[in-house]
């Protein structure tokens, strides 16, 4: 899946997603067009245990520019990241590629 997010119709991200089809099942347009985790919680009554993110920095590639509107000299903030359902069963790989002037990355660490 490749969707391009906007935000009061300017480009903000660019993702590439991966999700094996035998879990994630009833995909289609108006489900891409709308919240696909919001489909796998309601529709197919799946509960999202968590993710692993990779961030990095990265220079805008030909489809950052294309599609981002990034100048040749514009990084990116990418994101990588597996999701895991509660059973431990990984049901998405992503990457993400931000705008750096649309993006803030913020986090919250609480300890057991």
């Amino acid at each position: 899946i490749i969707r391009l997010r906007k935000v009061e119709g300017e480009p903000y991200v660019i993702e590439e997603t991966y999700m094996p089809s035998n879990v994630i099942s009833e995909l289609n347009e108006d489900v891409l067009h709308g919240s696909v985790y919001q489909h796998i919680t309601e529709t197919l009554k799946l509960t999202i245990a968590g993710s692993h993110r990779k961030i990095r920095a990265d220079k805008s590639n030909a489809l950052d520019r294309q599609h981002l509107e990034c100048a040749p000299d514009d990084p990116v903030l990418e994101v990588e990241q597996v999701a895991f359902l509660n059973t431990g069963e990984p049901f998405e790989y992503s990457f993400a590629r931000h705008r750096y002037d649309k993006f803030v990355f913020s986090s919250v660490h609480i300890r057991k």
